[in-house]
């Protein structure tokens, strides 16, 4: 079965690489129209315009996550040209490993500002919109790190473990209101995971925690964004669903 987005309007951040750019990718290939939106107003326009040269609609909406009036100026924009934002999804972060007697104050607040934050103005930007239609589509992302904790991530396990509280906390709020609000818990092959990638230690310790002993590419985390979007996940809400290979069965 084909998934149809077809009149639906996505906002998808921490879109010009890695999960986002494949989520953006594959929920144009649906039939969305995509705001593409990174902090990279080169990487945006790339983007959109691999989205258009393939026959979908897709706009740059370049915004730093971690900045209120950049996002919502970046979901304003979607808006004048799309009508509307009926899907949000949050690919954007960073990381700033350190054992935690050595994190820096300021890289502690800004892996919370970024990834915790910046989710809460995206979504806080196109809620009311979502409640005067009487329908939306939140998909977060999170991470193992945030269930399970992390080695040397204490920020971004914190992060990511608060986005998961706030995504169930949308979807209690508004359940009866036609908006459901998921997480996908994944394990990529992105700049997020290239320097355990790398590390052919790291790497081979990391994945032997992993069932599957391998990487998804971010075009198999992809459908499952499309699939939390679309009418077919209507009675899905408050879930946490891992792409991760088995990581935290």
């Amino acid at each position: 079965m084909k998934i149809e987005l077809e009149g639906q309007v996505a906002f998808v951040t921490g879109a010009a690489s890695g999960l986002g750019r494949a989520a953006a990718r594959a929920l144009a290939e649906a039939g969305a129209k995509v705001a593409v939106s990174d902090i990279s107003a080169e990487g945006a326009k790339d983007v959109a315009a691999s989205i258009e040269s393939d026959g979908g609609k897709a706009l740059a909406a370049p915004a730093d996550a971690s900045d209120r009036a950049s996002v919502d100026n970046a979901v304003a924009e979607t808006v004048k040209a799309f009508g509307k934002v009926d899907i949000v999804h949050t690919c954007h972060g960073i990381v700033r490993p350190a054992l935690f007697h050595k994190v820096q104050v300021e890289d502690w607040l800004k892996v919370i500002d970024i990834h915790l934050n910046g989710t809460f103005y995206v979504v806080h930007a196109v809620i009311d919109g979502m409640l005067e239609r009487g329908y939306g589509r939140i998909v977060t992302v999170t991470s193992p790190a945030g269930i399970q904790g992390s080695f040397g991530q204490s920020s971004y396990a914190a992060a990511k473990g608060g986005i998961i509280a706030f995504t169930k906390s949308l979807a209690r709020e508004y359940a009866k209101k036609g908006i459901t609000a998921n997480a996908i818990n994944p394990v990529a092959a992105t700049a997020m995971t290239e320097k355990i990638r790398t590390d052919p230690k790291l790497e081979q310790k990391f994945l032997k925690m992993i069932p599957m002993e391998r990487w998804a590419e971010p075009e198999e985390i992809a459908p499952l964004t499309v699939f939390l979007a679309s009418s077919l996940a209507s009675y899905i809400t408050g879930q946490v669903v891992a792409v991760n290979g088995g990581l935290t069965m």
